[in-house]
């Protein structure tokens, strides 16, 4: 995504909506994602981050601990190979620096560790005391996102009745910019089932007034028409 289409997007959108950046990729591998962070911050919008820490430079992170997030969650790489990220001395040295960041204090609130699997062993002889006594959970879980992912040692859902989401309710506002605009229902729609608009084209309300969402919504309660929802760890009875 360009910092223009950024831009121009965040512009329609209320400045009490939360901007996460995150998503279906490593926001940071974006080389304007410092310049996104601080154009969404500088409009007031609440922030959350979620990042590996991948494309992150010492800078960044510097400048970062002066920005409020509420969540900051680092994604850290597993034992198992879920999460095939190199660990390097460099990224040791973030991982470290981040650590230290939070010691001094910070902006970000709510911070954790996220991990699909068990801590790789150097992360976890490292850093495993220090995550500790900082009393920063590390988050284990795999999702197979709304049944996308067909592997047979995940968990799959198929939730019957009425249904809301546990994130959003039935707001349904908790969705995912892609870099042409396009506003998609939210990051478990990986194949772009629910596309609501385009921010670039239309103003943000018209999302949740628009064929599609009146689509969703009939769908959480009536389990005959097709949804992603149904299939998603998120969604409870309503």
């Amino acid at each position: 995504m360009s910092l223009n289409t950024f831009c121009e997007c965040v512009k329609r959108v209320p400045t009490n909506v939360r901007i996460d950046f995150s998503g279906m990729a490593e926001p940071w591998l974006n080389p304007d994602c410092l310049a996104m962070v601080h154009f969404a911050a500088g409009r007031g919008h609440p922030l959350a981050m979620f990042t590996t820490l991948l494309g992150v430079t010492p800078t960044d992170l510097e400048m970062l601990a002066e920005i409020h997030f509420e969540p900051f969650v680092i994604h850290l790489p597993d034992t198992e190979g879920n999460s095939p990220i190199p660990v390097t001395q460099a990224y040791l040295a973030l991982v470290e620096q981040v650590l230290d960041l939070l010691q001094s204090g910070t902006g970000w609130s709510k911070v954790r560790i996220s991990c699909h699997g068990t801590l790789n062993p150097r992360l976890a002889e490292a850093f495993g005391a220090r995550l500790s006594d900082a009393n920063i959970p590390v988050v284990s879980s795999l999702s197979d996102r709304a049944g996308s992912l067909k592997d047979a040692h995940l968990l799959h859902y198929q939730v019957a009745g009425r249904i809301t989401c546990s994130t959003a309710q039935r707001l349904l506002n908790h969705n995912v910019l892609l870099p042409d605009g396009t506003v998609i229902l939210c990051c478990m729609d990986y194949g772009c089932q629910h596309v609501l608009g385009n921010l670039l084209t239309q103003p943000y309300p018209t999302l949740f007034t628009g064929t599609e969402m009146d689509a969703v919504l009939a769908g959480l309660d009536d389990p005959a028409l097709a949804l992603l929802c149904r299939r998603c760890v998120r969604a409870v009875p309503y």
